[in-house]
């Protein structure tokens, strides 16, 4: 039996002589029996178009007879030399479509009236990356094709010894903006321009207080010493001063010093202090010193006196953060008792304040800090507080913000109210969120945003523009709660965000899935929606493998065998962007193909081993030795055939709808009826431009 190849090759070549003699251009007149096709191309004319085997440039027009075959050939791509900047062809046409619907670059038809066919391209630009530097080199080199319309990200190469200074784009200066941001319109070179690099100011060493330095006096001031930096470039250097009581929590006290000192005048005794010294040069280049650490002058800490409550102090919240200060204190313990019972104690506490929750109406306690350091301790007088005797439930959260009714919010809003007027402080608030119902037919919908929260705010993010919203505070305490009014909002006018996209193919969960499928979903709405598509072998390490596409699918290629994908995409409009769940599938662990399958005497299918996803067009070539189309029937219905001699050429144009009933679970394709006894050959299976291997290729019948 004859290879695929060679039968198609064969079926093609007798075709073009069949009909080649009965086709010509009109360069100089056409008969009136004859068929006109006008064969051009888009977006550029001059394109090659071969019609029965004679190569015919755009636009032009040619004559066919009635009822003889014609195959339009075009090649997938194109490239042309149209820029002086880039060396080499710089200019790609890839052929898209044509204009009858047919993705592939061969069609055969049989015209029965004169007809317009047009071949449409997709363009693409070459982007060439050099550098003003021979010796710099790119890890991921980012020079190629890019279809027109991209946006493209490009970064300056890291190059020993070199600074980046600027960008050239097709000789012009575009910035030194890195990563450089360019839209492919044109044939891009692109250099990027290098200078000597800048030197940081050199090393210098601290002078006082040394490192480890004890009892250093601090009254007045600490004097901070160090020695001068110089800059490779003689530019000015100045320095800034880190100082804190870690060496983790240090921050700049002071900045733009000029000489190399400088005087503190707030520190305190018996502490521990951390500092280091930066050098900044004009560029911003930065040297820094050794990290030092030294100790103040120690004393005993202070006798500690009372902030929050003052000494006496009536109706004080049932919730209270006791504060208090004390010179050189480290640690403290707090005592806190009610007349005539003992005393509870708080101990090491490191803050010079500490939270007592839920105390007593209307009980005066008493309490008293004894504050520590390594040289002693210093306790307090006795002070005392009354708690408020009321044990009233809130009142109403009120003054909302936005104010009820507001229009023309933004998409991100924080709300706000006023604390109840009535009621035992402190209050705690539970807020709930929500879209308003439509038409007051929905019920309410709203979800808590907030919970158990001291704060009289929240953000909430995300909006849709155009929706109205409603919120209620709950605002609580030991005694009671309350529910404010429901106020509602309505955001401003726009594009709603892109709805979610959701029924995946293959569908979530699939297995026995092709190593090379197209991921496809249900396309969003609301506005012009882009895509992107994340793709990879676990959850957490799923990255970006298409960017801002438009289709609601993207082919996946090279996947390996047997193999679990984890996929998702996230729909994108000038309103914002909406994010599908995750799905996966998981690989065959074969290579996909197809076979004939004998199910009766005149009847057999064409039967795959695993699922893959079809494209948009499928054409097929059977050898079978009868004459005609008529004794050989497809179910589902083809769009076209054509039948010359022993060859059977059967096209779908909306593969996807005719071959609905394809899936992972019901693997045959197509039913092929037919009453003459012989041998019957599937040469070939193309879905879209892809060929899918033929594994059993012939049956006997009967």
């Amino acid at each position: 039996m004859r290879k695929a190849n060679f039968v198609s090759f064969c079926f093609v070549f007798s075709l073009i002589i069949m009909t080649f003699s009965l086709s010509s251009c009109f360069f100089k007149g056409s008969s009136a029996q004859k068929i006109l096709l006008y064969l051009n191309s888009s977006p550029y004319d001059g394109v090659s178009i071969k019609m029965n085997g004679a190569r015919y440039e755009t636009d032009t027009q040619c004559s066919v007879a009635p009822n003889n075959a014609v195959i339009l050939q075009v090649d997938q791509t194109k490239a042309y030399d149209m820029s002086v900047r880039v060396g080499g062809d710089d200019t790609r046409l890839v052929f898209d479509h044509w204009s009858s619907g047919e993705t592939d670059s061969i069609i055969a038809f049989i015209p029965v009236k004169s007809a317009t066919y047009t071949a449409h391209f997709a363009v693409e630009y070459y982007v060439s990356l050099e550098s003003s530097v021979t010796s710099a080199r790119s890890g991921s080199d980012p020079s190629g094709w890019y279809a027109s319309g991209t946006q493209l990200q490009l970064s300056a190469p890291t190059v020993a010894g070199k600074d980046f200074l600027r960008w050239l784009v097709n000789g012009e200066n575009a910035g030194n903006a890195n990563p450089l941001v360019l839209s492919v319109d044109n044939p891009k070179a692109v250099v990027a321009v290098y200078e000597m690099m800048k030197q940081p100011p050199s090393s210098f060493a601290t002078l006082y207080p040394t490192n480890g330095a004890s009892q250093v006096n601090h009254e007045p001031y600490v004097q901070f010493l160090w020695n001068a930096s110089v800059d490779p470039q003689d530019s000015a250097v100045y320095y800034n001063l880190y100082l804190g009581e870690s060496a983790a929590a240090m921050s700049i006290v002071a900045s733009g010093i000029s000489e190399t000192f400088f005087r503190i005048y707030t520190l305190v005794g018996s502490k521990t202090y951390f500092w280091k010294v930066e050098a900044v040069n004009a560029y911003g280049l930065k040297a820094s010193s050794s990290l030092n650490s030294f100790s103040t002058g120690a004393f005993p800490p202070s006798k500690p006196q009372p902030v929050y409550p003052r000494d006496g102090e009536i109706d004080v919240p049932y919730t209270v953060n006791l504060e208090w200060e004390c010179m050189g204190g480290v640690n403290y313990d707090l005592y806190y008792w009610i007349s005539d019972t003992a005393s509870t104690v708080v101990e090491n506490i490191q803050e010079k304040h500490f939270r007592l929750d839920y105390l007593e109406q209307g009980v005066t306690y008493n309490w008293k800090i004894v504050a520590r350091n390594a040289l002693g301790s210093a306790e307090s007088d006795v002070w005392q507080f009354t708690i408020t005797e009321s044990a009233v439930p809130p009142s109403l959260a009120h003054t909302p913000s936005p104010r009820n009714l507001a229009i023309d919010q933004d998409l991100t809003v924080t709300l706000s109210w006023g604390q109840p007027v009535v009621g035992a402080k402190p209050f705690t608030y539970d807020v709930y969120f929500g879209v308003a119902p439509a038409n007051g037919m929905e019920p309410r919908s709203l979800h808590k945003v907030l919970s158990d929260s001291p704060n009289t705010s929240v953000t909430v993010e995300d909006l849709d523009p155009g929706t109205h919203y409603i919120w209620q505070v709950i605002s609580k305490n030991p005694w009671g709660v309350s529910a404010s009014l429901i106020w509602t909002f309505m955001t401003q006018i726009g594009m709603p965000k892109p709805s979610e996209p959701s029924n995946p193919v293959p569908a979530a969960g699939a297995t026995g899935i092709a190593t090379e499928t197209t991921l496809s979903w249900t396309p969003s709405v609301n506005g012009i929606v882009t895509y992107d598509l994340y793709l990879g072998t676990t959850p957490n390490t799923i990255a970006k493998v298409g960017n801002h596409f438009s289709t609601p699918s993207l082919k996946a290629e090279s996947l390996a065998m047997n193999t679990t994908y984890y996929w998702k995409v996230i729909a994108q409009n000038e309103s914002g962007s909406r994010e599908s769940e995750l799905w996966s599938f998981t690989t065959a662990e074969d290579m996909t193909g197809l076979s004939l399958v004998k199910v009766d005497a005149n009847t057999f299918i064409i039967r795959a081993n695993q699922y893959f996803t079809l494209e948009s067009a499928v054409m097929m070539a059977f050898d079978a030795s009868i004459d005609g189309c008529y004794d050989l029937n497809l179910y589902p219905l083809p769009s076209s055939s054509i039948c010359p001699g022993e060859e059977k050429i059967f096209s779908y144009h909306n593969a996807r709808n005719s071959f609905a009933h394809f899936s992972a679970t019901n693997l045959t394709l197509a039913t092929v009826t037919c009453h003459v006894p012989g041998t019957h050959e599937l040469v070939y299976f193309y879905n879209g431009s892809d060929i899918i291997p033929i594994l059993t290729p012939t049956v006997v019948l009967p």
